[in-house]
């Protein structure tokens, strides 16, 4: 993707939805475009959710509205993702283990687990803003979480708590497979 094209959104969006913004942020537009602002019109950078200065990041710094995406499609609270992990764990005990893991298998290439897919959060990759796929979640669940598992040992925990100051709110699996989570709790994603 080029850096000076907004970014579009992948997703099929019926007609009637309400679309998030999708220009550019500053440091991103064509140099000849920095500074030219309309009497009138809003600037290139305005949040179209809530009305303030979107920031440099994927999402809006205030009200974490994901760029390109439909109207209340925003990165998933800490609290809600550590909600998904504990469904994780209730959805494995529930489903003996064996029902849990078919279920991961299936959801897996949609970018969900199954606690994601219950909650309503969706993992998608952080420079196309699509729905991450099979092999991209498997790195991610599998080999990047088990690697941080082992540093989160080593440092008695800290890692863990990494999403709570990163301004796209990645936990540190995700800053090695380039994702985000999302929460779309009203299914606008597919």
């Amino acid at each position: 993707m080029d850096a000076q094209e907004p970014r579009r959104s992948p997703w099929p969006v019926s007609e009637n939805a309400e679309r998030a913004p999708v220009a550019a942020p500053t440091h991103l537009r064509p140099v000849e475009q920095q500074g030219e602002e309309q009497q009138g019109e809003a600037t290139p950078n305005e949040c179209a959710s809530c009305g303030r200065d979107y920031g440099a990041d994927v999402a809006c710094q205030f009200c974490k509205q994901v760029a390109g995406l439909p109207r209340g499609v925003v990165l998933a609270s800490p609290a809600r993702r550590l909600g998904g992990y504990l469904m994780e764990g209730v959805l494995f005990v529930v489903t003996l283990g064996i029902g849990y893991l078919i279920w991961w298998v299936v959801v897996l290439g949609r970018g969900q687990t199954p606690g994601k897919q219950v909650l309503g959060m969706r993992v998608l990759r952080l420079q196309s803003v699509e729905s991450a796929g099979w092999g991209l979640m498997f790195f991610r669940e599998v080999v990047a979480k088990g690697l941080i598992g082992i540093l989160s040992l080593l440092t008695l925990g800290i890692t863990n708590f990494w999403l709570l100051w990163d301004s796209n709110r990645q936990e540190l699996w995700d800053k090695l497979a380039s994702t985000i989570v999302v929460d779309d709790r009203a299914h606008q994603l597919g």
